[in-house]
């Protein structure tokens, strides 16, 4: 007879409990009609294992094991749960072709181990992974148009290599910094997922990712980015950078859930855009010069206005590198810090930071010059206007179609009208359109319909006009336009304006106390930029209702 020692003999009667229980689960899967398998000891696969929340995933005691193409095994102690069945349900509409089976509870549990090793790689990736520079820099050397990217995404898409999908981010990245673009557009949709560059303001679309591709480009952006693998259904953000050429690029990443999976939007930020100078800007003469001496006044606020992606910002940044010097001290409080100034204290808002309470610690930082992001509420408002009043030069951005709603707008913030004159100096409004391709535009006369409209612009007009058109070659990427240049119009506080102010007046009286000043409208100095030859008919209609002049 054989002797078993205790130990030996509780293991013995372990393993033949755990056979009776999953010889149950087997039984009970094949009288439901599914799948059993035994998950001890099995590979778990962690993108597999990511595609669902650890925390959910043990309250309705499922997990994703496997991954291979677009088919992913989940297990379950019950499928018949109706909220599990959700959740197979969601990752059918992200793309996958889900295969279902029943498991034992011991099966699960080791599964669910394997989420503390994803936790582990994930913030080990975040360390590790990066974008391969050299790579970015040589596959964009080859790019001129749009069409140049989705070639070599379709090259990339056949890859058999493991380094397929950080070949296909890098593509992605290289022709955003090719081709100019400010923002990467990644867009689920119910076949296929669609990526789009944004350049010089306008959407053009590249490629389109296959589903199985774009689960793995976002696993991929997501590392990157240092968000959370395992969540799919709530909004994260994250950044990454790199480094190309003399540039540091800083991409942004938004991620937000969709009814075909997750959306992602990456904003590009180039450290060298944000050398701007205020010539290159394309200020008209006259108010150049009005902006030249609102910058060298000791006090006052100056607020730039506009739609978001106007250039707000930009002009802002111009603006304190024209007046950055020795023995200056300048603070900003930006949400999110755009470009890194140097010899420039900038701060972020944050939980504990805000606009309103970042800006009364800065007051006591003993700053000359202050940059406030925006102005977004009256809180933030009345401290930019105590900090103009007491001795600092402020500014600021504020959301509004033109320069004169300014004021109207500050009023009903809560501003009062008879402190509005005097702790503000200068209100600019302005629009970004495109610059026409230097190397294709083609020159015609403007038609007669063309003629009288310059006319009611501008008020005059020569007998015969020449404008340019748009038309498209390998140097502008085939959009005919190449960068985008400022227009701008402009409201000065003077002392004839500011009595008007306090008693409370209406935009439309603003707009005629306002016009002799001399400052162009937004729709003239738009207008004077087509007749440079700076920019299009059609394009300064797409941005400026010219009919409002």
């Amino acid at each position: 007879m054989i002797q078993f020692d205790d130990e030996r003999l509780q293991g013995k009667l372990a393993s033949l409990h755990h056979d009776e229980v999953e010889d149950r689960v087997r039984m009970l899967a094949a009288q439901t009609g599914v799948n059993y398998i035994n998950l001890i000891g099995i590979s778990i696969n962690p993108e597999a294992l990511s595609q669902i929340a650890e925390a959910q995933a043990k309250e309705l005691e499922m997990a994703a094991f496997m991954l291979h193409g677009t088919t992913l095994s989940v297990a379950m102690k019950n499928p018949k749960n109706p909220r599990a069945r959700d959740v197979l349900a969601e990752l059918g509409k992200k793309g996958y072709v889900v295969k279902e089976y029943m498991v034992s509870e011991a099966g699960l549990q080791h599964v669910f181990l394997r989420y503390a090793d994803l936790r582990s790689a994930t913030a080990s990736a975040q360390h590790s992974l990066s974008i391969d520079a050299a790579l970015v820099a040589s596959l964009a050397e080859r790019i001129r148009s749009h069409l140049d990217v989705d070639t070599m995404m379709q090259e990339a898409f056949a890859m058999e290599s493991s380094e397929k999908i950080s070949r296909i981010v890098s593509i992605m990245f290289a022709g955003a910094n090719a081709l100019r673009s400010s923002d990467i557009h990644i867009e689920p949709e119910e076949d296929a997922t669609r990526m789009r560059y944004r350049i010089d303001g306008v959407l053009w679309e590249v490629t389109n990712f296959p589903r199985a591709i774009y689960h793995s480009v976002v696993q991929r952006v997501k590392l990157l980015a240092g968000a959370k693998l395992n969540v799919h259904n709530e909004a994260q953000d994250g950044r990454l950078s790199f480094v190309l050429g003399t540039a540091e690029i800083d991409v942004r990443v938004s991620i937000i859930p969709g009814g075909h999976g997750e959306s992602i939007v990456m904003r590009l930020l180039n450290s060298e855009a944000a050398q701007l100078s205020l010539e290159d800007l394309g200020f008209n003469e006259v108010l150049r010069g009005i902006i030249e001496q609102e910058l060298a006044r000791p006090n006052g606020a100056i607020l730039t206005t506009g739609p978001t992606g106007s250039g707000k910002t930009t002009a802002l940044y111009a603006f304190l590198i024209a007046v950055h010097k020795p023995g200056v001290k300048i603070i900003t409080i930006e949400d999110p810090i755009e470009y890194k100034l140097p010899g420039i204290v900038q701060t972020q808002t944050g939980a504990h930071y805000s606009f309103a309470s970042g800006l009364r610690a800065i007051l006591r930082q003993d700053p000359d010059i202050i940059m406030v992001g925006e102005m977004r509420d009256l809180e933030v408002s009345e401290t930019v206007v105590h900090a103009a009043l007491t001795g600092h030069l402020v500014f600021s951005t504020l959301h509004t179609n033109s320069a004169i709603g300014a004021i109207p707008r500050l009023i009903d913030m809560g501003i009062e009208p008879s402190i509005i004159g005097s702790s503000f100096n200068l209100m600019l409004g302005q629009r970004l359109t495109r610059r026409l391709c230097p190397h294709c535009k083609k020159v015609r006369q403007a038609t007669p319909d063309e003629q009288k409209l310059i006319m009611r612009v501008l008020g005059t007009a020569p007998a015969s006009t020449e404008i340019y058109d748009a038309v498209g070659c390998d140097k502008c990427g085939m959009s005919g336009y190449k960068g985008r240049i400022g227009i701008y119009e402009a409201v000065r506080m003077t002392h004839d304006l500011v009595p008007h102010i306090r008693k409370g007046i209406s935009e439309e009286e603003i707009i005629e106390l306002v016009k002799p000043q001399g400052i162009p409208s937004m729709q003239q100095d738009g207008m004077m930029k087509v007749l440079a030859g700076v920019t299009s008919l059609d394009e300064l209609e797409r941005v400026v209702d010219l009919y409002a002049a």
